[in-house]
């Protein structure tokens, strides 16, 4: 068996410009009229590659995606007006949300240090002071409780006075609470001495049948402040309004607090 490429068949076969294989009896010699094979290099003269090929194409839409990347000006503009919006909307929430949390710290912060003195004084049998402070590291000074405070053994140990609210001699120091955070205030009232000092006896009751109640605050007024009630027994608990209308009571039970 021999095969041979046709000439006729590789111009009018079913597709034209495709080879086609004429198989022969082994020995046969051609007609005179065939024409001699296509070579493979005469078959490529045929193939012709389309008009503004695929590179030529890949390159249009390479300059087209580049022309269309990026914005406009009006476009930009639209993006600035939506964000505006989306700030006004959202900026007076998220500020009370900030200032809420702010509140909430600082009252978690003044319970714990009520708790902590209370649990030292009935631990130690001895009185234990807190006072506020200018700044860590200093004696009772002023009465705005949310530049720091200090809670400290009130024992007049090294020559000082027991239970006098203030620390003196070597009474030993037990913990410095941190400023409050930006904003908010911390007073006491009801308690007796220059700046409200709080001393808690060795029963875990208030010295001398002493009540106050600690009033924090911030910018937005007495309608939002919090406050902690001390009870003659040392117990703590947080200010209500028992006549609803919208700022809770000191110790007294029908004074609203107020705001410096």
């Amino acid at each position: 068996m021999e095969y041979s490429l046709s000439q006729s068949a590789f111009d009018s076969g079913p597709f034209p410009g495709s080879v086609a294989i004429d198989a022969r009896t082994a020995g046969s010699p051609l007609p005179a009229s065939d024409a001699p094979a296509p070579t493979l290099s005469s078959a490529a003269t045929h193939v012709e590659a389309p008009r503004g090929g695929f590179c030529e194409t890949t390159a249009a839409r390479g300059r087209l995606a580049s022309r269309e990347a990026g914005f406009t000006i009006v476009e930009l503009m639209m993006i600035l007006v939506v964000v505006a919006v989306l700030l006004g909307i959202g900026g007076p929430s998220f500020q009370n949300s900030l200032q809420r949390n702010r509140m909430q710290s600082t009252v978690s912060e003044m319970a714990g240090a009520l708790s902590l003195a209370r649990s030292e004084a009935v631990i130690r049998s001895t009185p234990i002071g807190m006072c506020p402070v200018l700044a860590a590291g200093g004696n009772c000074s002023g009465s705005s409780w949310e530049t720091g405070y200090m809670i400290f053994v009130d024992d007049g140990e090294g020559g000082g006075n027991a239970a006098d609210g203030e620390r003196n001699g070597d009474e030993e120091e037990l913990r410095f609470g941190e400023e409050a955070p930006a904003g908010v205030t911390v007073r006491t009232l009801g308690f007796q001495g220059t700046g409200q000092e709080i001393v808690f006896a060795a029963d875990g009751g208030v010295l001398q049948g002493q009540v106050g109640s600690l009033v924090i605050c911030d910018a937005r007024g007495a309608g939002d402040a919090a406050g902690l009630v001390v009870s003659v027994a040392g117990q703590t608990r947080f200010a209500v309004d028992g006549d609803d209308n919208g700022i809770v009571e000191d110790h007294t039970g029908g004074t609203d607090v107020t705001c410096p």
